[in-house]
Parts: structure tokens; C-alpha cells; sequence
């Protein structure tokens, strides 16, 4: 969090930046944070005291935020100094959602460090655009309002679901081709959240169900789920089992990818018969699940 603090205000003196206010919306951390953010005399201070997630705490950000243009930075990634002028020219944004590279310095799940590097594709000196957003953006306020913010339903995949809604309305996210923070972060492959994934890609796939751009942006997260799906079809139409083996196949060209693009000891039969035990959980979740709309609760510090 220094970094993220130091990085902010030594950014809005390279920028000459005049009219601004900094507000940190702490999600009950327990690592002095918010202690740390009291040093830094023009940062508002605000402690979630209901449940947490980063949908409420952009949403919070936001409603206690009185500027025209809205900028949104997690706690992990600390502001490059020059390009805010291709962001705002005279006061305003030149585009009203937008975003940059993130310099990734990796981390295994120690956080001991492993490498750095830019994961995004781009094309040096061209803007691109792009339906999600990360934890990085900048918004004009009025955009944000008019989408409603975040769902605070979303204790996953919140900003997925935020560029969805803003991509159905118009306005996929400009993403800039320079580097805009430094980002210390662990890779996902080291979290052990799966259940959490599957439960909000569900939600997700459900909530945008009907608007094909969605859908082939999450296929390359449930492909095995929609073979999974025709192969049932196929079984169903053509009364034999056979079928069945193009699921299999795929699940086990996938668990051999996942295999060789982490470091890890699971097998490739534990791989294997995980990915079949999430495929049919997200079929259960796409039913059932339905996270209730989870209150703003919070508190200045």
C-alpha cells in the first residue's frame, strides 16, 4: 500500500495535477493500511464495516468522490508518471473509459518474486479496445453513474461484468498503449479460490446470457462446459455414449495446458477430474445460484 500512496501523490506533482482528491476505501485490512493512510494528509479514509468485495468498494469510492472524472487503482499497483495527457485534454477526458498496461512484477504464493512482465497485447502507439477493465481505469463520473456503477452482487469478476454492461451500451474500454502502473501481484494459478470462480463465472454467464459478446469472451473460460453441453445433445439425439469422448478429450487437452503452463504437483488426473467436477458445478450454479444485493455499510476514518 506505500508504494500504491507514494506513487499517487508523486504522480499528481509530475502531472501538475491541481484539482483532485485521493479517497482509500479499506476492505477491513488487517496489514495497517489504514494507519499508513492517515500519513499521507489529503487522503479521505473509509472503512467498509458491512461485507466486502471490490464492487461495493469502487461503489463507495465513487459515491463519496465529487469530481467529473473518476480514477480507479488497486492497493497493489503503484502510478507511472506521463500519460495523463493523452487522457485529458482541458479539463476533460478524450475518450470517457479508458485504461493502460499494467507492468506485472510476479509473485508465487510466498510473494517471493518471480518475474515481471506486460501481459496484455498491444500494438505500440495504438490505442485498442477492449470489452473488460482489471483493476485500472479511468471513467468520466457521468458514464459511471448512467451504468449504475458495479454490482455489488459480484464478489467476483465485478469489473467483467461492469465492461459487459458498458460494452452493450456503447463503450468498449480504450485501452493506451503506454505503461501505466506498476503492478506487485501473485499469479492466479497460486490462489485457492476455484469454487468462487465457478460459482460468478456462472452468475456471470447467466446475467449476459443473451448478448453474444459476453458469451464468446467467457467461452475461452467454459469451452469445456459448452462441449460438455453438445456432447450431451449428441448423446441425446444419437442414443450412444460415443459422443462423450469429444468432452473427454477436451477437458484432458485442457488439464495438460494448465499442467504445463504452472508450476505445480497437482497430476494430470487431478487436473482432469477437477475441471469435470467444475463443469458440472457451473451447470448447478447457473441454476441455482443467486447472490442477494449486498448493502453499502461504511464509516469515515
Amino acid at each position: 500500500m506505500e508504494k500504491c500512496f507514494k506513487g499517487i501523490y508523486a504522480f499528481v506533482e509530475a502531472e501538475k495535477i491541481v484539482d483532485y482528491e485521493v479517497i482509500y476505501v479499506d476492505s477491513k485490512s488487517t496489514d495497517g493500511s489504514v494507519e499508513l493512510s492517515k500519513k499521507f494528509n489529503n487522503t479521505k479514509t473509509l472503512l467498509i464495516t458491512g461485507e466486502c468485495n471490490a464492487a461495493i468498494a469502487r461503489n463507495i469510492g465513487a459515491k463519496e468522490a465529487s469530481g467529473e472524472i473518476l480514477f480507479f487503482l488497486d492497493g497493489d499497483m503503484e502510478l507511472i508518471p506521463g500519460f495523463w495527457s493523452s487522457v485529458v485534454k482541458e479539463g476533460k477526458m478524450v475518450y470517457p473509459f479508458m485504461s493502460g498496461l499494467e507492468n506485472n512484477f510476479w509473485h508465487d504464493s510466498d510473494w517471493n518474486y518471480v518475474n515481471s512482465s506486460i501481459i496484455r497485447k498491444y500494438t505500440e502507439g495504438v490505442d485498442s479496445y477492449e470489452v473488460t477493465t482489471g483493476g485500472l481505469f479511468v471513467i468520466d463520473a457521468a458514464l459511471w453513474k448512467k451504468a449504475g456503477g458495479m454490482d455489488n452482487r459480484c464478489k467476483r469478476s465485478q469489473d467483467l461484468d461492469f465492461g459487459f454492461r458498458l460494452t452493450k451500451m456503447g463503450y468498449r474500454l480504450c485501452r493506451k498503449p503506454q505503461e501505466w502502473v506498476n503492478h506487485y501481484t501473485r499469479y492466479y494459478q497460486a490462489r485457492s479460490d476455484s469454487s468462487a470462480f465457478v460459482k460468478y463465472s456462472a452468475f456471470l454467464t447467466r446475467k449476459h446470457f443473451f448478448e453474444p459478446f459476453a458469451q464468446i469472451f467467457m467461452f475461452g473460460v467454459n469451452y469445456s462446459l459448452w462441449i460438455l453441453l453438445f456432447s450431451f445433445l449428441l448423446m441425446f439425439c444419437y442414443t450412444s455414449l460415443i459422443p462423450s469422448a469429444l468432452y473427454f478429450l477436451a477437458v484432458i487437452l485442457r488439464a495438460f495446458r494448465t499442467y504445463r503452463k504452472i508450476d505445480t504437483k497437482i497430476g494430470i488426473l487431478s487436473l482432469v477430474v477437477g475441471q469435470i467436477k467444475n463443469d458440472f458445478s457451473f451447470i448447478y450454479y447457473f441454476i441455482c445460484f443467486r447472490p442477494p444485493m449486498v448493502p453499502m455499510e461504511y464509516e469515515l476514518r
